[in-house]
């Protein structure tokens, strides 16, 4: 069993999509990826990674009001698809959007995951993915799956197994490779697109094989 807690999961046809399946192995279906410099290959596409790009800010200080100067970096992001511009989704005019009309990409995703955690232990578990990439089909094509942490009521590390976190890429994988979408558009031309999908923003909250999940605050 599984039940959703506190606010609903918005509704959103597309967001940032990319597929990196990085560090789950995840059998068959789900490939390694192949990196080249900033260029990963992943299921014989080509996703050409930007830099880690650093930008001054200044910011003033609450208590002295004092001016200070702020470096941040921005990650690493997609920025083409075999060649050609992903454009970030704020920017396209048409989202991606279900052929069949049924949940959105995030709702089936974060659904099935936790139907996938109802046969592990008790705890609160988080699932770090996102850059979801759609390509000019509406396929995703890319993401990053980083790792999957979990811990128990006294906020301490459970230690998660590789077949545990094997098991959580492949359904991440296999949502994304089996989900059928209009491709994102800009004036009317398809086009790739970087959804803005994080499900590190939910926790799955498992009590006797009866899975919660909720979206956090970002």
């Amino acid at each position: 069993m599984f039940t959703q807690t506190t606010s609903k999961i918005k509704s959103f046809t597309g967001t940032l999509i990319a597929a990196i399946i990085v560090s789950v192995g995840t059998p068959v279906q789900a490939q390694e990826f192949k990196k080249n410099g900033n260029v990963v290959t992943y299921n014989g596409n080509k996703i050409t990674i930007s830099e880690p790009e650093r930008d001054t800010i200044v910011v003033v200080d609450p208590i002295t009001s004092e001016e200070i100067m702020q470096v941040r970096v921005k990650d690493p992001r997609p920025l083409l698809l075999n060649g050609k511009k992903i454009y970030e989704y704020e920017y396209v005019t048409s989202m991606p959007a279900r052929i069949d009309n049924k949940f959105s990409l995030e709702e089936q995703l974060v659904t099935n995951l936790a139907r996938s955690f109802n046969s592990f232990a008790d705890g609160v578990y988080r699932v770090y993915a996102s850059s979801f990439v759609f390509d000019e089909k509406g396929k995703v094509v890319y993401f990053e799956y980083s790792h999957l942490s979990a811990r128990d009521d006294q906020g301490k590390d459970i230690p998660v197994s590789d077949l545990q976190k094997q098991a959580i890429g492949k359904e991440i994988a296999s949502n994304c490779r089996f989900v059928d979408m209009t491709p994102a558009k800009l004036d009317g031309k398809p086009v790739a697109m970087l959804s803005d999908l994080f499900l590190q923003d939910y926790k799955f909250t498992v009590r006797n094989h009866v899975t919660e999940y909720v979206k956090a605050n970002r």
